[in-house]
């Protein structure tokens, strides 16, 4: 877990504080969807996320997705940037959640939790993902897109 960590930009927040909400719930999961289908095998059809969001956006707005995809091409790497931390991060709170339930490490589980600062990384991504994301919603807005429908 130590060395996945380390993969992390160190948060900047004290330890122990409460968990950041994500914008609009699972709306990042649009961009996830976007990002996950440039690396897929196109013979093996599409994955749920993809079936769930990227495809929802297309079939509803297929020439607005289209002008915002390209009018918004900085934000979204931007988004995929920290898409890739949150990836890693989810890495880490697998492995977490085995100590967790197990117990035989259970007590170690907090101990860990602490060191590499489980929280403080989490908070750190969507303390810089939510704005992002929040400016995409605007920019979709702009483009004729209802976000809202992605919140879900």
């Amino acid at each position: 877990m130590r060395s996945i960590a380390r993969k992390l930009p160190q948060p900047e927040h004290i330890q122990n504080e409460e968990s950041v909400n994500q914008f609009s719930n699972n709306f990042y999961l649009l961009f996830f969807a976007l990002e996950q289908e440039k690396q897929s095998d196109k013979t093996e059809g599409d994955s749920i996320l993809i079936k769930t969001y990227l495809r929802k956006m297309e079939d509803l707005y297929k020439k607005e997705w289209q002008k915002f995809l390209l009018e918004n091409t900085e934000l979204i790497l931007q988004i995929n940037e920290l898409l890739s931390q949150r990836k890693i991060f989810s890495e880490l709170m697998s492995r977490y959640k085995i100590l967790l339930t197990d117990s035989k490490t259970f007590e170690l589980s907090d101990q860990i939790s602490e060191e590499i600062n489980l929280v403080g990384i989490s908070n750190s991504i969507w303390n810089k993902l939510n704005p992002l994301l929040e400016r995409a919603a605007k920019g979709m807005k702009q483009c004729g897109i209802d976000p809202e429908k992605f919140y879900s």
